[in-house]
């Protein structure tokens, strides 16, 4: 199975041409992020947590499976002891999550190849970060939150929330405060990184990931806008790859906000032939005038200024060529306007 890891997108995107004292903190703070607060390998009574044991062990697995390794680092250690005389050699097996410390925390001050190694261990964190991600959705589908009546029963004291709910929440709460603290990590080390919904990117301006960024990436973390979020990952990866049609693959994450939200309220009909005609389903009056004329008449421009030209042929023409300036104005447009759309959608529900 194919796991997509930050080491394979950003490969020949140079972050740790060095690497020093503050990388291996950052490291192994991101790593006790995992083990200590999301996915602690041993419950409070020194048990073993059999769901986290799987998930390390997961992790491990799809991590090797694309670094082509068989295991990331050696998986037993020996002992020795003597009885009677006699001394015994033993091999005892190291856990998951050790194995994964004792490969994402190695001291790669003195590396030849510090770039590829470190982008390779922080690709372990990202898929943590994933998995831990993963267990919240699961645990808020089978826990949803109780409707707000009982919220306020359960804070009188007259009724509580069942074990498993409660438990939801708090999971839900520790991943979202581990998120935080990892990027407040990546800042700390001056590494321009961020992490939001499952992946670790590039943050190349640190002013529009707050403004602009941030809040696209949390309305579109329901699984119903997953095309969303991927098409603009992939603009975003682009991007920093210098890749030009960067631009082409926001304005497909902006195409694909209208379709659902066309398709979520019935006014689909099949007989669609563009980005244009899943606009007009929107703005048309009939169907109650979700955005007005405007709105309809500038998400159009973008199609027709930004996406068009990267998105066919220019024959006789100058071949379009976006600078970056361009780029990252068409990526954060598209993430305002999906931002804006999909949480007017979401407040007429």
């Amino acid at each position: 199975m194919l796991t997509d890891i930050f080491a394979a997108r950003y490969r020949d995107l140079p972050i740790w041409p060095a690497f020093g004292s503050r990388d291996i903190r950052l490291f192994n703070q991101a790593f006790q992020i995992l083990d200590q607060d999301v996915l602690p390998y041993y419950k409070a009574d020194g048990s073993i947590d059999s769901t986290n044991k799987d998930i390390w062990r997961n992790i491990n697995a799809a991590l090797c499976r694309e670094l082509g390794l068989s295991s990331l680092s050696p998986t037993h250690y020996q002992t020795t002891s003597t009885w009677n005389g006699a001394q015994t050699t033993q091999w005892n097996e190291w856990p998951y999550n050790s194995v994964a410390k004792n490969y994402v925390c190695a001291d790669l001050r003195n590396h030849q190849q510090s770039d590829i190694e470190a982008k390779e261990r922080i690709s372990l964190v990202e898929i943590g970060m994933r998995a831990a991600r993963d267990r919240a959705s699961i645990l808020d589908a089978a826990h949803p939150p109780p409707a707000p009546a009982v919220t306020i029963l359960a804070q009188a004291g007259i009724a509580r929330q069942s074990t498993p709910a409660l438990e939801a929440r708090r999971f839900r709460a520790r991943y979202e405060a581990a998120v935080v603290e990892l990027n407040a990590r990546f800042v700390q080390a001056g590494v321009p990184l961020v992490y939001n919904n499952g992946h670790i990117q590039v943050n190349s301006d640190p002013t529009t990931t707050v403004v602009t960024a941030e809040p696209f990436w949390l309305v579109v973390s329901n699984p119903r806008w997953s095309a969303v979020d991927l098409e603009m990952r992939d603009a975003v990866d682009r991007r920093d790859s210098n890749l030009s049609d960067a631009a082409f693959h926001a304005t497909k994450s902006l195409e694909s906000t209208v379709k659902v939200i066309s398709a979520e309220r019935g006014w689909t009909t099949g007989r669609e032939s563009g980005a244009a005609a899943f606009i007009d389903n929107l703005v048309s009056q009939a169907n109650g005038r979700f955005i007005e004329v405007w709105h309809a008449d500038a998400l159009k421009q973008i199609f027709r200024e930004v996406r068009n030209p990267l998105g066919h042929g220019a024959g006789v023409a100058p071949s379009a060529a976006p600078t970056s300036a361009d780029t990252n104005w068409a990526i954060s447009i598209c993430m305002a306007w999906i931002r804006w759309l999909v949480q007017r959608h979401q407040g007429d529900e």
